[in-house]
């Protein structure tokens, strides 16, 4: 070998020898280190439950259910000898559920080695009998929540298949390995009732005892939500966001709330609005849209946001008084239903009167009253058929009448209130109606009078029977039907010892009739005398 040559090779020996030397003290580039919370995305359970039907652990989800069409979800326990507690609760309708043990795969100890150098032999065994992959555990049916439990289960998986019976409907899924940890349950307090503090016209204010574990002022996941509607108490708060997604023009199966769905929905227009609001850990609350004699229900939920678990209080129902405001020279008719224990009518003075008159017409039955001026009671009386409350010198204010009502009865009273000349009507001792002839198309009637000037009207209607006692006295002359009234005239009487004698033209003939006679003076209350039925003749004989 020339001696160039071997240069050459001691020169690129020597090279390489210089880079290995050189390479450790070189600097190499450093990825960044993993930051864990820039990598750490919130996951929504109920959208990762909709995407893979697997039920999380702990946390209720919301499924929507068609009538007859099976659906199956599944739950996953991770450890042998576990609890395992499933509750499903229906919106709205019944919903069937069967709940099956999936076919554990075998230990490591009993898989031959052949068998176990194969990746996919598990896959294999159960798909050859699919039938075979879960066997029946509990079957369960009704419309309230139901629950299978038990307190040591194999690990593997567990698989729901729900089916909606009567009707379609939304239902809440709760599963879990650790029931006592986050049970909503065990935070009600023993009791449980929601209690009325205080009602008005247009609000109440209701309040209920403060759940376990909740600290007011401070950051919890448990809070409380009200619910109040018109038309019933809801058992559970699924059922609650059952009847807002309708009440807001949705669809059932369109959502339950969440963020995403928002977009989707749409107002309707329909009268009997829900009213939802979350307070936090407020235990007591005022709803201020109610209006004036209306029956509301009340329902308070406490929840876990944690994991959208809940309890309900038990419900209330709330009437809002109606106080009738009496406006002077006009007729109020105020009526007391069953059960209903108080009722106001309020009139306002702005200067001192003079005088003023009351006119208390009792329709069905005797009935109790107050007069408050203010805070202070100024008469107490009780009113059979009519009483005239004449009042004197009254001071600027606010005046209240206050009626006792009849548990058992409804009752109803017409109130007026006058504050210029007042003229009650005046019947005499004799109130009959007497039939003085009678022919196939007309009837003569006859009635006694008094000296005092008033109108007296006379009104007909066909019946077979005339009626032992009237039952409402306030419908007199006022609820009467304009084709009924066959006359009225206004006239003072001298003779009381004569009787006015009319007589009642254009009838058909082998009818009964029913005939009333009323007297008015003024704006005050109509006074009837006895009715009277009468048969026109048969003039085909």
């Amino acid at each position: 070998m020339q001696l160039s040559d071997r240069i050459e090779n001691l020169l690129a020996v020597g090279n390489i020898i210089v880079l290995l030397l050189y390479i450790p003290l070189t600097y190499c580039q450093h990825l960044p280190p993993k930051d864990d919370e820039k990598f750490n995305f919130p996951i929504d359970q109920q959208e990762a439950f909709q995407s893979t039907r697997i039920i999380p652990d702990g946390t209720s989800v919301f499924a929507y259910f068609y009538k007859g069409k099976s659906q199956n979800y599944f739950f996953r326990v991770e450890k042998n000898n576990s609890p395992l507690k499933i509750t499903i609760s229906p919106c709205t309708a019944t919903i069937r559920w069967v709940i099956k043990r999936g076919t554990l795969l075998p230990d490591i100890e009993d898989v031959e080695e052949e068998e176990l150098s194969d990746p996919f032999h598990a896959q294999r065994s159960v798909s050859e009998n699919p039938e075979a992959a879960y066997r029946v555990i509990g079957n369960f049916t009704g419309k309230k929540a139901t629950t299978y439990f038990h307190r040591r289960v194999r690990y593997g998986l567990y698989m729901l298949e729900i089916i909606a019976v009567d009707s379609d409907t939304s239902a809440k899924i709760y599963g879990t390995t650790t029931p006592r940890s986050n049970n909503a349950m065990s935070v009600l307090p023993l009791d449980k009732s929601v209690r009325i503090t205080s009602t008005s016209e247009r609000m109440f204010t209701i309040e209920w005892n403060k759940a376990n574990g909740v600290v007011e002022g401070f950051n919890s996941s448990i809070q409380y939500c009200v619910v109040v509607n018109r038309a019933k108490n809801f058992n559970n708060y699924c059922s609650v966001w059952s009847a807002k997604a309708t009440d807001e023009g949705s669809s059932a199966h369109s959502g339950f709330g969440f963020s995403w769905e928002k977009n989707t929905k749409k107002r309707s227009k329909r009268g009997n609005k829900l009213f939802h609001k979350c307070i936090g850990s407020k235990t007591q609350f005022t709803y201020k849209k109610a209006k004036l004699g209306k029956l509301y229900y009340v329902d308070v939920f406490v929840l876990n946001r944690q994991y959208n678990i809940d309890a309900s209080y038990s419900g209330t129902k709330i009437k809002t008084s109606r106080n009738y405001l009496l406006k002077d020279g006009q007729r109020q008719t105020v009526k007391l239903q069953k059960g209903t224990v108080k009722q106001q009518v309020m009139f306002h003075t702005k200067r001192k009167l003079d005088s003023a008159v009351l006119e208390l017409k009792s329709c069905r039955g005797k009935l109790p009253i107050t007069m408050f001026h203010g805070n202070n009671s100024i008469h107490k009386t009780v009113v059979r058929n009519m009483k005239i409350l004449r009042m004197r010198n009254l001071p600027e204010g606010q005046y209240t009448i206050e009626f006792t009502g009849n548990r058992n009865r409804k009752r109803v009273v017409s109130v007026l209130l006058i504050s210029s000349i007042y003229k009650k009507p005046r019947l005499p001792l004799d109130t009959k109606v007497k039939v003085r002839a009678t022919s196939c198309n007309s009837i003569t009637l006859s009635w006694f009078a008094t000296h005092v000037k008033q109108r007296y009207c006379l009104y007909k209607r066909q019946s077979s029977t005339l009626p032992k006692k009237r039952s409402h006295h306030c419908l007199e002359m006022a609820g009467r039907r304009k084709k009924d009234k066959v006359l009225c005239v206004r006239m003072r009487y001298k003779d009381r010892y004569k009787p006015i004698r009319k007589t009642v033209k254009n009838l058909k003939p082998n009818t009964n009739y029913v005939f009333d006679v009323y007297v008015n003076r003024g704006k005050g209350a109509s006074l009837s005398y006895k009715s009277v039925i009468a048969r026109t003749k048969n003039c085909n004989k």
